[in-house]
């Protein structure tokens, strides 16, 4: 590879895992929007929703825990290569989102994570607050 050819492929590979964000940032959101769905269902969807946002898809796992209840990928296993943010409502944190890697990868980041990836798991976990907040406050 020339030295020219080496920034060309870094842009490309830096626009593509911005892509992959992006698309997982629009599809949580159709998730949150869909009517007559359980929360049991936005969970599940957004577990499935989360991994191909990642660098490491084949990999990535998530979890969400609200209270005792726990939703997560198939076969999922807690891992040291994690990423987490508090799932909050009304300023008491009721859960977490996590995303884990099943294997090791190189340091990026934040670990193996992109600082992207930081972002993104942070913008979820607002989203997905922000939902559980709305059906909170609706079951009232």
């Amino acid at each position: 590879m020339s030295e020219q050819e080496k920034p060309l492929d870094d842009l490309i590979w830096f626009l593509s895992e911005r892509a992959k964000e992006l698309n997982c940032l629009y599809r949580i959101e159709e998730i949150l929007n869909q009517q007559g769905t359980t929360v049991q269902e936005v969970c599940q969807q957004v577990i499935e929703a989360i991994p191909p946002g990642w660098q490491h898809p084949e990999i990535c796992q998530a979890e969400i825990v609200i209270g005792e209840t726990r939703y997560h990928s198939p076969g999922f296993v807690r891992t040291t290569w994690a990423q987490t943010a508090d799932l909050v409502v009304q300023d008491k944190a009721i859960g977490q989102l996590g995303v884990y890697y099943a294997e090791e990868r190189e340091s990026a980041d934040h670990g193996p994570f992109l600082k992207e990836e930081t972002r993104l798991i942070h913008s979820i976990a607002d989203r997905l607050s922000h939902f559980l907040m709305y059906r909170q406050m609706r079951a009232v």
